[in-house]
């Protein structure tokens, strides 16, 4: 394969669009929903040749546009519009949610952010945080506790 042809840097370009447009076919399906990110790499290859360098623009182009990771009403969202929660601040009413709402849309640029949104760690939602899914962590319970004082 020449790693100079135009044809072969857009087919990998495509290809790496198209795996995450596959992930999104995957999660709508009823056989492949428990495992729709298996197939998503776990980071970007490194930019070692170009058809690399251009597997990777495709794949930064489909994690940018295409929804298609399932929120907690199994519809599908883009990866910009999750936030992971790593410490369980929704699930264990650690937090009143309101508090949660506030701090995710002034730190992280996320104001149309639901509940639906904010996603409890799932097999795959490490992949995602290589790619840029923002998450909750014990650090902004710190934060958040210390801007927002409230009882337990």
């Amino acid at each position: 394969m020449h790693k100079d042809r135009i044809w072969n840097k857009w087919l990998f370009k495509v290809i790496g669009l198209e795996l995450v447009k596959c992930c999104a076919e995957f999660a709508a399906s009823v056989d492949f929903k428990r495992d729709y990110l298996k197939i998503l790499l776990s980071d970007y290859l490194p930019e070692s040749d170009p058809l690399k360098k251009w597997f990777n623009e495709g794949l930064k182009i489909g994690l940018e546009k295409v929804a298609f990771i399932l929120n907690n009403d199994n519809q599908l969202v883009k990866i910009s519009d999750i936030i992971i929660d790593e410490v369980g601040l929704l699930t264990r009413n650690i937090i009143p949610n309101q508090y949660i709402k506030e701090f995710v849309c002034t730190n992280y640029s996320l104001p149309g952010i639901t509940e639906q949104n904010v996603l409890q760690i799932f097999p795959g939602s490490e992949k995602l945080k290589h790619y840029g899914a923002k998450t909750l962590s014990q650090s902004d319970l710190k934060k958040i506790s210390s801007v927002r004082p409230f009882s337990f």
